[in-house]
């Protein structure tokens, strides 16, 4: 499920319309309420999520939603990487240029990783434009937890 990021007002009215929903359940003393109080609190999430990206965004100039994304960096220079799931684990996967660099086209992740410190690389997070939207992760179960957060935005 996908949220679109709209306004800091916006997302805050629908915080309050969930609420409101959710307190009016109460008081209605409806026993069966556990699917709709999850879907309300899910998205009350979901709202505070995009808040917190737009207020990002605006915090660092940037016209719209940012997150804090990773990078691997070698000397304040950013390595053309990307992090994707390998037969171990999270891997940064190197660009072929930067394959060729560095003699490999995998980089294990983690602050602790030892090809990372004989390379002289380490990883950080900056702070850049997001897409409009939110991605979400849960479990495969009904009344799972779902998470939200902002995706980086394609770059130009």
């Amino acid at each position: 499920m996908s949220v679109k990021i709209e306004t800091i007002d916006y997302h805050t009215a629908e915080i309050e319309a969930h609420k409101a929903r959710n307190m009016e359940r109460l008081d209605r003393d409806v026993s069966d309420v556990a699917l709709s109080t999850w879907a309300s609190d899910s998205m009350m999430r979901a709202h505070a999520v995009a808040i917190e990206a737009l207020k990002l965004g605006a915090e660092n100039g940037i016209d719209g939603p940012a997150g804090l994304f990773p990078r691997l960096m070698q000397n304040g220079r950013e390595v053309a990487a990307k992090i994707v799931d390998g037969q171990y684990g999270r891997v940064w996967l190197l660009s072929d240029i930067e394959a060729g660099l560095f003699g490999r086209r995998f980089i294990p992740c983690g602050a602790n990783s030892r090809i990372q410190k004989q390379l002289g690389l380490r990883e950080t997070e900056i702070v850049a434009p997001a897409k409009r939207y939110l991605g979400s992760a849960s479990g495969n179960w009904l009344g799972a937890h779902v998470s939200y957060f902002p995706l980086e935005a394609d770059k130009a």
